[in-house]
């Protein structure tokens, strides 16, 4: 591949370095750790819909170190797709997708049923869509608390997942502190005193429609 050279501080290229790899290689081997523990041991129910954080279940185990992942990783997305034997799991950094684990496909259902517990969704149903909403605590001084965003969707092999990641305490701007141009700047506050019409922000993931 064509290689582009850039000088960087160590410590950035340090920091992402760890931000893309570290917890690849930490989400892999639970993965491993999960799919054997439950290929040998009886699986309770109860353990995965239960109100109380059960910690050791591997499930939950496997969950919380996917959320902290992607939290690390400044993930936007997180997708969990069923493929035909085994299950994806990916993070979505800078509006790319990075594969960052696998686990065995008779884990899924145990894995969407924990997700459906935690987003309030139906654990019945199985054929179609489905939007929830949870919030994760990382516990981390940049992202205290992150609110996820949760659609299940019924595919061929199973049930897709995707999660969107909202940082909960995101800072504050005013429409002066965008750095918009002063014609731009002029064009939408004009707009927004209208009262009739809409503004539409679009663009593609982290181009900056929430900010």
């Amino acid at each position: 591949q064509p290689v582009q050279v850039a000088v960087v501080k160590e410590s950035d290229l340090l920091h992402n370095i760890d931000r893309l790899y570290h917890n690849a290689d930490q989400l892999r081997n639970l993965a491993k750790e999960v799919g054997q523990d439950l290929a040998e041991n009886a699986f309770d129910l109860r353990t995965l819909s239960a109100t109380s954080n059960q910690s050791d279940a591997p499930v939950v185990r496997l969950i919380q170190t996917v959320y902290e992942a992607a939290v690390r990783a400044d993930a936007s997305d997180i997708h969990i797709e069923p493929l035909e034997e085994t299950v994806s799991i990916r993070l979505r950094i800078d509006g790319v997708l990075h594969e960052v684990a696998t686990y065995p496909k008779p884990l899924h259902e145990k894995i969407i049923f924990r997700i459906k517990i935690l987003s309030n969704l139906k654990t019945d149903e199985h054929d179609a869509a489905q939007d929830g909403r949870m919030t994760y605590s990382s516990g981390t001084s940049v992202h205290d608390d992150v609110d996820i965003r949760v659609s299940i969707l019924p595919v061929t092999e199973g049930e897709n997942v995707v999660m969107r990641l909202l940082a909960s305490s995101s800072e504050r701007y005013y429409l002066e502190d965008l750095g918009l141009l002063s014609r731009d700047f002029e064009i939408i506050k004009d707009a927004s005193a209208k009262t009739y019409g809409m503004i539409l922000t679009v663009g593609p993931t982290g181009s900056g429609k929430t900010t």
